[in-house]
């Protein structure tokens, strides 16, 4: 497989974690969560972002393989985790009830359909098309904010499909649906190299532009009633 090296300069700045900008390429996934949890994700990503935004507490409502759990304990921040499997749809406003007050919600939900985590209809890698994909994640990201305390963010990881040459597009989709929930970036986009995906150990037999990297989005309360660039545009995201 080829392989490339990765130099990246990062300018000065006072931030508590200097090597943290918008692409994170640390190889490894840390000592976090089940490695083999199909789909979980390095904790690296989630240990920068808690150590740069210090939230007192985090929240995964769909902590899979219980990476964020992990990198919440060995940072000794309070840390409360739910997964469908055992009950809880994140989808559902009614499972917030009683929860609130958090300065921190990390969400990586389901690529779609990528993978199928499981046959219950209420899991978003059940939904039978994108437009039931986003209807679920908009739920999802609804949820997710309303039980934000005011400092706090939202950070959702997301990657893509592909499905005979048509590109899904999901991180977009992610964006829009939380802009029109009210939400603004709070810093610029993180690219999340996949580092050690299986998908990159694979020899394809025709030419296409490999996707090797997922964008992690960190999301706020809109600090006014400015509308998103996209709708003062007048366009379509």
């Amino acid at each position: 497989m080829p392989t490339i090296n990765v130099p990246l300069a990062i300018p000065e700045t006072t931030s508590p974690v200097p090597t943290l900008a918008s692409v994170h390429v640390e190889g490894g996934r840390g000592d976090y969560g089940d490695p083999n949890y199909r789909g979980n994700c390095s904790g690296l990503l989630i240990r920068d972002l808690v150590a740069y935004f210090r939230p007192r507490n985090l929240l995964d409502p769909m902590q899979g393989g219980g990476t964020a759990g992990d990198v919440a304990r060995s940072l000794g921040i309070d840390y409360q985790g739910f997964d469908l499997k055992t009950g809880f749809d994140a989808a559902d406003a009614r499972s917030f009830d009683g929860l609130g007050g958090f300065d921190m919600v990390w969400l990586h939900p389901p690529y779609h359909d990528l993978i199928r985590y499981s046959d219950d209809p209420r899991c978003l890698s059940r939904s039978s098309s994108l437009t039931e994909f986003c209807d679920k994640l908009a739920g999802v990201l609804a949820n997710c904010r309303d039980v934000l305390t005011q400092r706090g963010h939202l950070v959702v990881l997301m990657g893509d499909i592909t499905r005979r040459g048509n590109y899904y597009a999901l991180p977009f989709h992610a964006w829009r649906l939380a802009t029109e929930l009210g939400m603004e970036l709070a810093c610029p986009e993180i690219v999340r190299l996949s580092h050690g995906a299986t998908s990159t150990a694979r020899t394809y037999r025709f030419s296409f532009i490999p996707r090797v990297h997922d964008v992690c989005l960190v999301l706020r309360r809109r600090a006014s009633k400015t509308a998103p660039v996209a709708q003062q545009q007048g366009g379509a995201i």
